[in-house]
């Protein structure tokens, strides 16, 4: 019994070290939270230019003399976009945490359906974007985001043990929740730990991500079966 919760624990510290990395990178990457930090500023800024140069081009055109250029139109664009921003990071602070590789190992989500129209998550798109990706900078992440993080890493050991392609109806533990998979499965195929076949039936750990685990320290025993 304490042979097999010693390999029991071992395995859930080597999971945890992996989740650790995962989350590393993703608070460097342009495929992650870097990326969704830069994107939704790029964002915002391009909707003020847009804004600042429509109003212009409308007061010039409708008003014998405008009440504002486009220098005007900019600074009024941020001076409500900056303190929404403020009030949107200020007010999701308490959505995201820092989670210890300490915790717990069976937590669930529940997916609320989003409230937001296709229009309203259009708009919101930058500044949602953004405030995601400050906080995944600093290392802070939905508690949903956690949890397909956890998945990952269980996932990619799991394909680190094959030498080959492994079918993904094996990679599907019951209970699965379905959407924490794709997602898990998108993000390691997204930072090039993982392959996929041409049909999407099969994955496999990518040779940059066998190096990245070796040279960690990370790699699990491997087998020569393949799925």
């Amino acid at each position: 019994m304490s042979t097999t919760a010693n390999a029991s624990q071992e395995k859930i510290s080597l999971r945890r070290q992996v989740q650790e990395v995962l989350r590393q990178q993703d608070a460097r990457s342009m495929q992650g939270s870097l990326g969704r930090l830069v994107g939704g500023a790029a964002w915002c800024l391009v909707a003020g230019l847009v804004f600042a140069t429509l109003l212009t081009l409308a007061t010039w055109l409708w008003m014998e003399e405008p009440p504002l250029g486009f220098v005007g139109w900019v600074l009024i664009y941020l001076a409500v976009m900056v303190p929404v921003l403020v009030l949107m990071e200020l007010r999701s602070r308490r959505e995201y945490k820092v989670e210890p590789l300490t915790g717990p190992d069976d937590v669930k989500i529940e997916h609320a359906p989003s409230q937001l129209g296709p229009i309203v998550q259009f708009v919101t798109w930058g500044p949602r974007n953004l405030i995601d990706g400050l906080a995944g900078v600093r290392r802070k992440w939905r508690p949903h985001q956690n949890v397909v993080f956890r998945r990952a890493a269980k996932m990619l050991l799991e394909l680190a043990k094959y030498q080959g392609g492994v079918g993904l109806k094996f990679l599907v533990h019951a209970p699965e929740d379905m959407r924490v998979f794709d997602q898990a499965v998108e993000w390691l195929d997204r930072h090039d730990w993982v392959g996929k076949s041409s049909n999407g039936e099969k994955l496999w750990i990518s040779t940059d991500g066998i190096k990245r685990l070796e040279e960690l320290d990370l790699m699990p025993g491997r087998s020569v079966k393949m799925m």
